[in-house]
Protein backbone atom coordinates (compact mmCIF):
# COMPACT_ATOMS: atom_id res chain seq x y z
CA UNK A 1 0.00 0.00 0.00
CA UNK A 2 1.44 3.42 -1.06
CA UNK A 3 1.22 6.17 1.84
CA UNK A 4 1.51 8.75 -0.25
CA UNK A 5 -2.17 10.67 -1.06
CA UNK A 6 -3.42 9.46 -4.42
CA UNK A 7 -3.69 13.33 -5.82
CA UNK A 8 -0.41 13.49 -5.77
CA UNK A 9 1.18 9.96 -6.68
CA UNK A 10 -1.59 10.79 -9.67
CA UNK A 11 0.18 14.04 -10.78
CA UNK A 12 3.54 12.57 -10.23
CA UNK A 13 2.95 9.81 -12.27
CA UNK A 14 1.27 12.15 -14.89
CA UNK A 15 3.94 14.74 -14.72
CA UNK A 16 6.71 12.80 -14.37
CA UNK A 17 6.34 9.95 -16.51
CA UNK A 18 2.99 10.13 -18.76
CA UNK A 19 3.38 13.58 -20.24
CA UNK A 20 6.95 13.03 -21.19
CA UNK A 21 5.94 9.46 -22.63
CA UNK A 22 3.99 10.36 -25.37
CA UNK A 23 5.96 13.44 -26.45
CA UNK A 24 9.11 11.23 -26.59
CA UNK A 25 7.82 7.45 -28.05
CA UNK A 26 4.62 8.40 -28.32
CA UNK A 27 5.19 10.89 -31.03
CA UNK A 28 5.93 9.82 -34.64
CA UNK A 29 8.96 12.46 -35.48
CA UNK A 30 8.68 11.58 -39.34
CA UNK A 31 5.39 11.82 -39.94
CA UNK A 32 4.88 14.75 -37.18
CA UNK A 33 1.78 13.03 -35.85
CA UNK A 34 1.40 11.28 -31.98
CA UNK A 35 1.53 7.34 -32.38
CA UNK A 36 -2.76 5.47 -32.17
CA UNK A 37 -1.05 3.65 -29.52
CA UNK A 38 1.82 1.57 -27.51
CA UNK A 39 1.91 -1.73 -27.59
CA UNK A 40 4.36 -3.36 -24.62
CA UNK A 41 5.33 0.43 -24.56
CA UNK A 42 6.42 0.73 -28.41
CA UNK A 43 4.76 2.47 -30.64
CA UNK A 44 2.46 0.80 -33.42
CA UNK A 45 3.85 1.65 -36.66
CA UNK A 46 0.92 -0.51 -38.47
CA UNK A 47 -2.61 0.65 -37.50
CA UNK A 48 -4.83 3.32 -38.82
CA UNK A 49 -4.59 6.33 -37.21
CA UNK A 50 -7.62 7.87 -36.03
CA UNK A 51 -7.03 11.68 -36.33
CA UNK A 52 -9.17 12.63 -33.34
CA UNK A 53 -6.15 11.14 -31.12
CA UNK A 54 -4.20 14.01 -32.62
CA UNK A 55 -6.76 16.59 -31.30
CA UNK A 56 -6.82 14.92 -27.80
CA UNK A 57 -2.98 15.17 -27.44
CA UNK A 58 -2.64 18.73 -28.53
CA UNK A 59 -5.83 19.44 -26.32
CA UNK A 60 -3.85 17.38 -23.40
CA UNK A 61 -0.80 19.67 -23.64
CA UNK A 62 -2.23 22.69 -24.13
CA UNK A 63 -4.21 21.99 -21.20
CA UNK A 64 -0.97 20.75 -18.98
CA UNK A 65 0.84 23.59 -20.23
CA UNK A 66 -1.84 25.85 -18.67
CA UNK A 67 -1.54 24.14 -15.40
CA UNK A 68 2.06 24.00 -15.23
CA UNK A 69 2.65 20.23 -15.67
CA UNK A 70 4.69 20.38 -18.85
CA UNK A 71 6.94 22.75 -20.73
CA UNK A 72 6.92 20.69 -24.02
CA UNK A 73 4.68 22.34 -26.72
CA UNK A 74 6.65 21.66 -29.71
CA UNK A 75 5.05 17.96 -30.73
CA UNK A 76 1.98 19.28 -29.87
CA UNK A 77 2.64 22.33 -32.12
CA UNK A 78 3.44 19.79 -34.95
CA UNK A 79 0.42 18.60 -34.21
CA UNK A 80 -1.74 21.50 -35.24
CA UNK A 81 0.18 21.30 -38.24
CA UNK A 82 -0.29 17.99 -39.07
CA UNK A 83 -4.47 18.46 -38.06
CA UNK A 84 -3.98 21.74 -40.86
CA UNK A 85 -2.09 20.18 -43.68
CA UNK A 86 -3.02 16.52 -43.83
CA UNK A 87 -6.58 16.29 -42.08
CA UNK A 88 -8.58 19.71 -42.41
CA UNK A 89 -10.13 19.70 -45.91
CA UNK A 90 -7.68 17.02 -47.22
CA UNK A 91 -9.83 15.51 -50.10
CA UNK A 92 -10.96 19.34 -50.98
CA UNK A 93 -14.22 19.01 -48.94
CA UNK A 94 -14.66 20.83 -45.96
CA UNK A 95 -14.09 19.14 -42.48
CA UNK A 96 -11.67 16.98 -40.54
CA UNK A 97 -11.06 13.59 -42.22
CA UNK A 98 -12.03 10.87 -40.13
CA UNK A 99 -9.31 8.30 -39.96
CA UNK A 100 -5.92 7.98 -41.89
CA UNK A 101 -3.44 5.03 -43.60
CA UNK A 102 -0.15 4.27 -41.66
CA UNK A 103 1.64 6.45 -44.39
CA UNK A 104 -0.72 9.97 -43.13
CA UNK A 105 -3.15 8.80 -46.87
CA UNK A 106 -6.43 8.93 -46.10
CA UNK A 107 -8.27 5.75 -44.76
CA UNK A 108 -11.46 7.00 -44.24
CA UNK A 109 -13.01 10.18 -45.63
CA UNK A 110 -16.25 10.63 -43.66
CA UNK A 111 -17.03 13.55 -41.46
CA UNK A 112 -17.53 12.66 -38.23
CA UNK A 113 -18.99 14.35 -35.23
CA UNK A 114 -17.46 13.10 -32.17
CA UNK A 115 -14.58 13.62 -33.87
CA UNK A 116 -14.86 17.44 -34.98
CA UNK A 117 -15.56 17.94 -30.92
CA UNK A 118 -12.52 17.04 -29.97
CA UNK A 119 -10.85 19.36 -32.61
CA UNK A 120 -12.76 22.15 -31.03
CA UNK A 121 -11.19 20.90 -27.85
CA UNK A 122 -7.94 21.06 -29.34
CA UNK A 123 -8.16 24.11 -31.26
CA UNK A 124 -9.60 26.19 -28.24
CA UNK A 125 -6.90 25.18 -25.42
CA UNK A 126 -4.62 25.23 -28.07
CA UNK A 127 -5.18 29.55 -28.47
CA UNK A 128 -5.15 29.46 -24.49
CA UNK A 129 -1.93 28.12 -24.13
CA UNK A 130 -0.68 30.03 -27.56
CA UNK A 131 -2.55 32.83 -27.49
CA UNK A 132 -2.14 31.79 -31.43
CA UNK A 133 -5.08 33.91 -33.08
CA UNK A 134 -5.00 31.12 -36.31
CA UNK A 135 -6.55 28.57 -33.62
CA UNK A 136 -8.69 30.44 -32.41
CA UNK A 137 -10.37 31.18 -36.38
CA UNK A 138 -10.50 27.42 -36.93
CA UNK A 139 -12.67 27.33 -33.50
CA UNK A 140 -14.81 29.37 -35.83
CA UNK A 141 -14.47 27.83 -38.96
CA UNK A 142 -15.21 24.26 -37.39
CA UNK A 143 -18.63 25.64 -35.53
CA UNK A 144 -19.00 27.53 -39.28
CA UNK A 145 -18.86 23.46 -40.97
CA UNK A 146 -20.69 22.03 -38.02
CA UNK A 147 -23.47 24.45 -38.45
CA UNK A 148 -23.74 24.53 -42.10
CA UNK A 149 -23.00 20.82 -42.48
CA UNK A 150 -23.71 18.64 -39.44
CA UNK A 151 -26.86 20.39 -37.24
CA UNK A 152 -29.85 19.32 -37.26
CA UNK A 153 -32.42 21.98 -37.75
CA UNK A 154 -35.58 20.03 -37.76
CA UNK A 155 -34.91 17.64 -34.39
CA UNK A 156 -31.69 19.24 -32.55
CA UNK A 157 -28.48 18.73 -32.42
CA UNK A 158 -26.25 17.36 -34.88
CA UNK A 159 -26.30 14.31 -37.56
CA UNK A 160 -23.77 11.66 -36.61
CA UNK A 161 -21.16 11.82 -40.00
CA UNK A 162 -20.91 13.07 -43.41
CA UNK A 163 -22.67 10.31 -44.73
CA UNK A 164 -25.50 10.38 -42.80
CA UNK A 165 -25.58 7.38 -40.16
CA UNK A 166 -28.38 6.06 -37.76
CA UNK A 167 -28.83 5.32 -35.01
CA UNK A 168 -27.86 8.54 -33.29
CA UNK A 169 -26.32 8.61 -30.61
CA UNK A 170 -25.74 10.79 -27.24
CA UNK A 171 -22.13 10.65 -27.19
CA UNK A 172 -20.84 12.60 -29.85
CA UNK A 173 -23.56 15.46 -28.17
CA UNK A 174 -21.95 14.50 -24.67
CA UNK A 175 -18.53 15.69 -25.85
CA UNK A 176 -19.69 18.95 -27.99
CA UNK A 177 -21.34 20.07 -24.55
CA UNK A 178 -17.88 19.55 -22.78
CA UNK A 179 -16.27 21.52 -25.75
CA UNK A 180 -18.33 24.12 -25.28
CA UNK A 181 -17.39 24.51 -21.59
CA UNK A 182 -13.47 23.75 -22.91
CA UNK A 183 -13.90 27.14 -24.80
CA UNK A 184 -15.95 28.91 -22.66
CA UNK A 185 -13.15 28.19 -20.03
CA UNK A 186 -10.27 29.00 -22.81
CA UNK A 187 -12.19 32.34 -24.16
CA UNK A 188 -14.41 33.20 -21.44
CA UNK A 189 -17.24 34.14 -24.57
CA UNK A 190 -20.55 33.68 -23.57
CA UNK A 191 -21.81 32.37 -26.95
CA UNK A 192 -20.02 29.06 -25.83
CA UNK A 193 -22.12 28.58 -22.84
CA UNK A 194 -25.14 28.88 -24.98
CA UNK A 195 -24.44 26.61 -27.51
CA UNK A 196 -23.95 24.43 -24.06
CA UNK A 197 -27.34 25.07 -22.98
CA UNK A 198 -28.85 23.82 -26.28
CA UNK A 199 -27.09 20.73 -25.53
CA UNK A 200 -28.00 20.38 -22.10
CA UNK A 201 -31.79 20.81 -23.33
CA UNK A 202 -31.25 17.49 -25.38
CA UNK A 203 -29.74 15.71 -22.25
CA UNK A 204 -33.08 17.07 -20.28
CA UNK A 205 -35.46 16.13 -22.92
CA UNK A 206 -33.70 13.08 -24.77
CA UNK A 207 -30.53 11.53 -23.01
CA UNK A 208 -31.80 11.54 -19.93
CA UNK A 209 -34.81 8.80 -18.58
CA UNK A 210 -36.59 10.40 -16.27
CA UNK A 211 -38.45 7.25 -15.01
CA UNK A 212 -36.09 4.96 -14.80
CA UNK A 213 -32.93 7.56 -13.86
CA UNK A 214 -30.02 6.65 -16.72
CA UNK A 215 -28.56 7.52 -19.63
CA UNK A 216 -30.35 6.60 -23.33
CA UNK A 217 -27.42 5.74 -25.85
CA UNK A 218 -29.12 5.09 -28.99
CA UNK A 219 -31.53 7.03 -30.92
CA UNK A 220 -33.77 7.11 -33.89
CA UNK A 221 -33.71 10.23 -36.55
CA UNK A 222 -36.62 12.26 -34.26
CA UNK A 223 -34.66 11.20 -31.20
CA UNK A 224 -37.15 8.42 -29.93
CA UNK A 225 -35.16 5.30 -28.08
CA UNK A 226 -34.36 2.63 -30.49
CA UNK A 227 -36.68 -0.09 -29.67
CA UNK A 228 -35.11 -4.05 -28.48
CA UNK A 229 -31.90 -4.41 -26.69
CA UNK A 230 -30.03 -1.73 -27.79
CA UNK A 231 -32.24 0.59 -26.56
CA UNK A 232 -32.13 -0.60 -22.81
CA UNK A 233 -27.86 -0.30 -22.74
CA UNK A 234 -26.40 1.78 -20.83
CA UNK A 235 -22.78 2.58 -20.14
CA UNK A 236 -21.75 3.36 -16.55
CA UNK A 237 -18.49 5.25 -17.66
CA UNK A 238 -20.55 7.80 -19.69
CA UNK A 239 -23.08 7.97 -16.83
CA UNK A 240 -20.31 9.08 -14.74
CA UNK A 241 -18.74 11.76 -17.50
CA UNK A 242 -21.91 13.30 -17.60
CA UNK A 243 -21.90 13.79 -13.80
CA UNK A 244 -19.15 15.64 -14.27
CA UNK A 245 -20.01 17.77 -17.10
CA UNK A 246 -23.32 18.49 -16.08
CA UNK A 247 -21.52 19.52 -12.50
CA UNK A 248 -19.05 22.05 -14.16
CA UNK A 249 -22.52 23.19 -16.22
CA UNK A 250 -24.02 24.00 -13.27
CA UNK A 251 -20.78 25.53 -11.77
CA UNK A 252 -19.98 28.09 -15.02
CA UNK A 253 -23.41 28.77 -16.27
CA UNK A 254 -25.07 29.37 -12.85
CA UNK A 255 -27.52 26.47 -13.08
CA UNK A 256 -28.47 23.81 -11.08
CA UNK A 257 -27.93 20.38 -11.90
CA UNK A 258 -27.18 18.31 -9.22
CA UNK A 259 -30.77 16.85 -8.95
CA UNK A 260 -29.48 14.93 -12.43
CA UNK A 261 -25.82 14.75 -11.34
CA UNK A 262 -27.08 12.76 -8.15
CA UNK A 263 -29.44 10.32 -10.21
CA UNK A 264 -26.70 9.34 -12.34
CA UNK A 265 -24.13 9.04 -9.82
CA UNK A 266 -25.82 7.28 -7.09
CA UNK A 267 -27.63 5.01 -10.48
CA UNK A 268 -24.34 4.33 -11.81
CA UNK A 269 -22.85 3.35 -8.57
CA UNK A 270 -26.03 0.62 -8.17
CA UNK A 271 -25.96 -0.90 -11.49
CA UNK A 272 -23.02 -0.44 -13.06
CA UNK A 273 -20.01 -1.10 -10.92
CA UNK A 274 -18.47 -4.90 -10.29
CA UNK A 275 -18.89 -5.42 -6.56
CA UNK A 276 -15.35 -7.58 -7.14
CA UNK A 277 -13.30 -5.24 -8.39
CA UNK A 278 -15.33 -1.97 -7.58
CA UNK A 279 -14.37 -1.08 -11.52
CA UNK A 280 -17.40 0.39 -14.20
CA UNK A 281 -18.39 -2.62 -15.99
CA UNK A 282 -18.13 -1.05 -19.78
CA UNK A 283 -21.90 -2.27 -20.41
CA UNK A 284 -25.22 -3.25 -18.63
CA UNK A 285 -28.67 -3.19 -19.60
CA UNK A 286 -30.94 -0.54 -17.65
CA UNK A 287 -32.07 -3.61 -15.18
CA UNK A 288 -28.55 -4.20 -14.00
CA UNK A 289 -27.81 -7.10 -16.48
CA UNK A 290 -24.75 -6.87 -17.48
CA UNK A 291 -23.72 -7.85 -21.17
CA UNK A 292 -20.19 -6.71 -21.39
CA UNK A 293 -18.36 -7.88 -18.13
CA UNK A 294 -15.23 -6.19 -19.15
CA UNK A 295 -13.58 -3.04 -17.49
CA UNK A 296 -11.88 -0.55 -19.61
CA UNK A 297 -9.53 2.02 -18.30
CA UNK A 298 -11.35 5.23 -19.34
CA UNK A 299 -14.58 4.11 -17.50
CA UNK A 300 -12.74 4.51 -14.26
CA UNK A 301 -11.12 7.55 -15.28
CA UNK A 302 -14.60 8.74 -15.33
CA UNK A 303 -15.86 7.07 -12.54
CA UNK A 304 -13.06 8.87 -10.60
CA UNK A 305 -13.83 12.48 -12.47
CA UNK A 306 -17.56 11.68 -11.01
CA UNK A 307 -16.77 10.85 -7.21
CA UNK A 308 -14.20 14.14 -6.96
CA UNK A 309 -17.48 16.18 -7.98
CA UNK A 310 -19.73 14.68 -5.21
CA UNK A 311 -20.49 16.28 -2.03
CA UNK A 312 -18.49 14.31 0.87
CA UNK A 313 -16.79 11.63 -1.80
CA UNK A 314 -13.08 12.74 -2.14
CA UNK A 315 -11.80 9.97 -0.47
CA UNK A 316 -13.86 7.77 -2.56
CA UNK A 317 -12.17 9.53 -5.63
CA UNK A 318 -8.91 9.02 -3.93
CA UNK A 319 -9.48 5.47 -3.22
CA UNK A 320 -10.45 4.66 -6.71
CA UNK A 321 -7.23 6.72 -8.00
CA UNK A 322 -4.98 4.36 -6.04
CA UNK A 323 -6.69 1.30 -7.57
CA UNK A 324 -6.29 2.72 -10.92
CA UNK A 325 -2.94 3.55 -10.66
CA UNK A 326 -1.29 0.73 -8.75
CA UNK A 327 -3.96 -1.94 -11.51
CA UNK A 328 -3.92 -0.32 -14.76
CA UNK A 329 -0.98 1.88 -14.44
CA UNK A 330 0.84 -1.28 -13.87
CA UNK A 331 2.15 -1.52 -17.80
CA UNK A 332 5.78 -2.69 -19.04
CA UNK A 333 6.85 1.00 -19.73
CA UNK A 334 6.28 3.60 -16.84
CA UNK A 335 3.76 6.38 -17.99
CA UNK A 336 1.83 3.84 -20.30
CA UNK A 337 -1.35 1.77 -18.97
CA UNK A 338 -3.50 -1.19 -19.59
CA UNK A 339 -6.55 -0.71 -22.42
CA UNK A 340 -8.78 -3.50 -20.62
CA UNK A 341 -9.67 -6.15 -18.01
CA UNK A 342 -11.93 -8.98 -17.56
CA UNK A 343 -14.54 -8.94 -15.01
CA UNK A 344 -12.42 -11.07 -12.19
CA UNK A 345 -9.39 -8.11 -12.97
CA UNK A 346 -6.72 -9.95 -15.37
CA UNK A 347 -5.62 -8.20 -18.18
CA UNK A 348 -7.33 -8.39 -21.41
CA UNK A 349 -5.53 -5.93 -23.62
CA UNK A 350 -2.34 -4.36 -22.49
CA UNK A 351 -2.36 -1.82 -25.44
CA UNK A 352 -2.01 2.02 -24.40
CA UNK A 353 -4.58 4.04 -27.02
CA UNK A 354 -3.21 7.37 -26.76
CA UNK A 355 -7.03 8.63 -26.92
CA UNK A 356 -7.01 7.32 -23.34
CA UNK A 357 -4.33 10.66 -22.21
CA UNK A 358 -7.40 12.94 -22.42
CA UNK A 359 -9.25 10.75 -19.71
CA UNK A 360 -6.35 10.22 -17.53
CA UNK A 361 -5.64 13.80 -17.72
CA UNK A 362 -9.54 14.81 -16.37
CA UNK A 363 -9.00 12.31 -13.68
CA UNK A 364 -6.23 13.40 -12.47
CA UNK A 365 -7.14 17.33 -12.62
CA UNK A 366 -10.33 16.83 -11.19
CA UNK A 367 -8.50 14.86 -7.96
CA UNK A 368 -6.45 17.88 -8.09
CA UNK A 369 -8.46 20.41 -7.96
CA UNK A 370 -10.83 19.61 -5.56
CA UNK A 371 -7.50 18.15 -3.24
CA UNK A 372 -6.70 22.14 -3.71
CA UNK A 373 -10.40 23.65 -3.40
CA UNK A 374 -10.30 21.65 0.15
CA UNK A 375 -7.37 22.97 1.58
CA UNK A 376 -8.50 26.25 0.31
CA UNK A 377 -11.58 26.09 2.46
CA UNK A 378 -9.40 24.63 5.75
Amino acid sequence: MNARPASDRALNWLVQHALPLWVDTGFDAKAGCFHERLIAGRPDHETVRRVRVQARQVYVYSMAYRRGWTKRLDEAGRAVEFLLDKCWQADGAPGFVHRLNPDTSIADARRDTYDHAFHLMAFGAWFAATGETRAKEMVDRILDFLDSHLADTRHGGFRESLPDALPRRQNPHMHMFEAMLVLYDCTGEARFLERASEIFDLFTGHFFDREAGVLREWFTDDWSVVKGRDGRLIEGGHLMEWVWLLNQFGELAGRDTDTWCRVLYDNGLDQTLNPQTGFVYDENLDDGKVTKPTHRAWGQTELIRAHAVRPGRLLAAEAAMNRFLDIYCQAPVEGAWIDQLDASGEVIDAAAPGSTLYHIFGAVDAVDAAVRSLRHAS
